[in-house]
């Protein structure tokens, strides 16, 4: 880091603060991690009718590598917190030289908190592989794959932390870069770091794809399946961004890094938090399987039958007041059949013509009808008369009215 890093280029104003939405985002990614490998736990400890200690006994090496990669990932999240409380995200000319200097030698030990929380994921990410394909189902060529992920993990791992440490000679230059000594370029550490990582990424996501598609699955478990493992595609699209920020800032980093390298701490913090939370999610299916089958499936069906009675009751509401509607209608425009129902226009027994009355076809069912409603009507004494039917519904019915029908 050159001396120019300190140097007081502009007039800004103490209140022009990044650091409160970082801290906000950190929070979030906290919780979100612990939840994932809390969940993932209580996902390989589900075993109908086990002890305490076969629930145990099914933990192995890659739940356990998540689980330590995890304090890494928050203690790199409370540096970070340090540096926003002395500062960062402030412009550098607003702040205490003692502030700057704890800054630069929080972010140098962060360094090895992220390289370590995305190794150990890493590691955890291979070692389910194992677990989900064991060795003597597998092809030669996929164990041998295998193992050298692995280790090409172990070496991007070891040559990371030996570039980082000896990145300043001597290594207090990092945090007072105005001491005599020299320092590499740090981008090309970071750009080679970027691409390496990028590689044992796509051959961890790459390597299980075709044993995955040859399970004996439903084709929707196995596509759900699939998706899982593509989510850690993500992990690949975050560490390009962070590669591509730190270029496009380098300029910047050098005249105001307290206050430009905020924007590069979201990479550099969501990176090892997604590598986490992509490593628990294949590992959560029993999981998911055990709250669809017992809380989200009973729930949907009995959602579904309370909208299916709604449906059916306002179906059965609907046909009823079109029933009222249309025999009411009917008493007014039409006739009356010697069962009991009104006939609809085209069969009235009445045509009226001008002034004259023309008799239908069915004068004798009119006259019929007519007859048994003055029965029932001399019978109750009431002008409502109740018609026997499914619904026992009641009609007014006028019996005596001229009815004028257009044609």
């Amino acid at each position: 880091m050159s001396p120019s890093t300190l140097r007081l280029l502009q007039r800004v104003s103490s209140e022009d603060d990044r650091g409160g939405s970082l801290q906000g985002y950190l929070i979030f990614l906290s919780i979100a991690t612990t939840i994932a490998v809390g969940l993932r736990f209580v996902s390989r400890g589900l075993r109908s009718n086990a002890t305490a200690w076969d629930r145990t006994a099914s933990f192995w090496w890659d739940d356990w590598l998540v689980l330590c990669a995890l304090p890494f990932l928050l203690l790199q999240f409370a540096l970070t917190f340090v540096m926003i409380n002395n500062g960062f995200g402030r412009h550098l000319e607003t702040l205490q030289l003692n502030d700057i200097t704890l800054i630069l030698k929080l972010f140098f030990t962060g360094n090895y908190c992220f390289d370590t929380a995305i190794f150990l994921s890493r590691a955890s990410a291979l070692l389910f592989l194992v677990r989900l394909f064991p060795k003597g189902v597998n092809a030669k060529w996929y164990n041998i794959s295998l193992y050298t992920a692995q280790a090409l993990n172990v070496a991007w791992w070891v040559g990371i932390v030996v570039a980082t440490f000896f990145d300043c000679i001597p290594m207090e230059k990092n945090w007072y870069p105005t001491i005599d000594g020299d320092c590499v370029n740090s981008n090309r550490v970071y750009i080679g770091s970027a691409v390496a990582s990028v590689v044992m990424d796509l051959i961890i996501l790459l390597l299980p794809l075709p044993k995955i598609w040859n399970i004996k699955l439903g084709l929707a478990r196995k596509g759900g399946l699939m998706v899982i493992f593509f989510l850690g595609y993500s992990v690949i699209v975050v560490s390009i961004g962070r590669t591509v920020t730190l270029l496009k800032s380098t300029e910047a980093l050098n005249t105001d890094i307290t206050y430009e390298a905020v924007s590069l701490f979201y990479w550099f913090e969501t990176e090892p938090a997604i590598c986490i939370l992509c490593v628990c999610l294949p590992a959560m299916l029993p999981l998911g399987r055990k709250l669809a089958g017992s809380y989200f499936s009973p729930l949907w069906i009995k959602l579904s039958s309370v909208w299916a009675s709604r449906g059916s009751q306002s179906y059965s509401s609907s046909r009823t007041g079109n029933k009222k509607l249309y025999r009411g209608a009917a008493a007014d425009s039409g006739s009356l059949r010697a069962d009991g129902f009104h006939e609809p226009f085209p069969y009235t027994n009445q045509t009226v013509v001008g002034t004259q009355t023309v008799p239908s076809r069915h004068d004798e069912d009119m006259n019929l009808s007519t007859q048994r409603l003055h029965h029932i009507h001399s019978a109750t004494g009431d002008d409502a008369i109740e018609l026997e039917s499914q619904n026992h519904v009641q009609a007014g019915i006028q019996v005596d009215r001229t009815v004028d029908v257009n044609y």
